[in-house]
């Protein structure tokens, strides 16, 4: 059974079944319940290559072809396919969109506690990458059949832009990078967004959103659920003792 104390900002923002305002924690609850408590883990493979070469193809640093040997030397053959066929969906804008790139951990933000331990949010924005005067952090979703709804993308987005304001980034826009299947194939189809063409929930409206979900650990935990440690693998773990939280 999975943690309650880390969960990534996509399915944070799912929880919510997109509508925020309504939500409650007992509604929130009963979703980590159904869609994140009976998880199976372990074994599974994932899209690190393809992060690996996003990197560099936004720096010029890679050929297609060298990206595409990197990926096929994955250790799991359904996954050297999909990393091959995410990379194929994002390189001609990689290659467009040349820039400054600086790569990041995962971070742990805290949004609240229970019984004395923390409740952690993975801001999962790996890039950092600046082009001209804009600064973006970068949001790569990979998951083939995760096509999130208005308020689920606007939701995670705010996530993300939230925690890049915290640590200090005051002018920061977020760029959702999609590499979403197409029906009856194997390609993938690249889809960008950016938080300024959206309509994003304002700093307060996040921190009421937190602290609903804050809640819903809280009741699942007091029902004995989810209680292991969280796996801090690759990320950095934000003290909330040095921030405004």
């Amino acid at each position: 059974m999975s943690s309650v104390f880390l969960i990534n900002h996509l399915d944070f923002a799912r929880s919510f079944e997109g509508c925020p305002e309504k939500a409650t924690p007992e509604t929130i609850a009963a979703w980590l319940k159904s869609n994140w408590l009976k998880k199976r883990g372990g074994g599974s493979w994932n899209y690190v290559p393809a992060m690996d070469v996003l990197v560099l193809a936004f720096m010029g640093g890679i050929t297609l072809q060298e990206s595409l040997q990197y990926c096929r030397k994955y250790w799991h053959p359904r996954g050297r396919l999909e990393n091959e066929l995410v990379v194929q969906s994002f390189w001609r804008f990689a290659q467009e969109n040349r820039s400054r790139v600086y790569k990041r951990s995962f971070l742990a933000a805290p949004i609240g506690r229970w019984q004395g331990r923390n409740i952690f949010l993975g801001i999962r924005a790996p890039l950092i990458r600046v082009t001209g005067d804009e600064l973006l952090a970068v949001m790569p979703v990979f998951r083939k059949a995760f096509v999130p709804n208005v308020a689920e993308t606007n939701l995670s987005m705010t996530a993300v832009r939230e925690f890049c304001l915290r640590e200090g980034y005051p002018d920061i826009n977020i760029e959702l990078m999609r590499a979403v299947g197409i029906d009856g194939s194997l390609e993938r189809r690249l889809v960008v967004e950016r938080g300024s063409e959206r309509q994003m929930y304002s700093s307060e409206d996040f921190d009421t959103f937190a602290a609903k979900f804050a809640g819903a650990v809280a009741l699942l935990a007091d029902a004995g659920l989810g209680l292991q440690q969280p796996n801090f693998k690759g990320y950095r773990v934000w003290d909330p003792d040095q921030t405004r939280f």
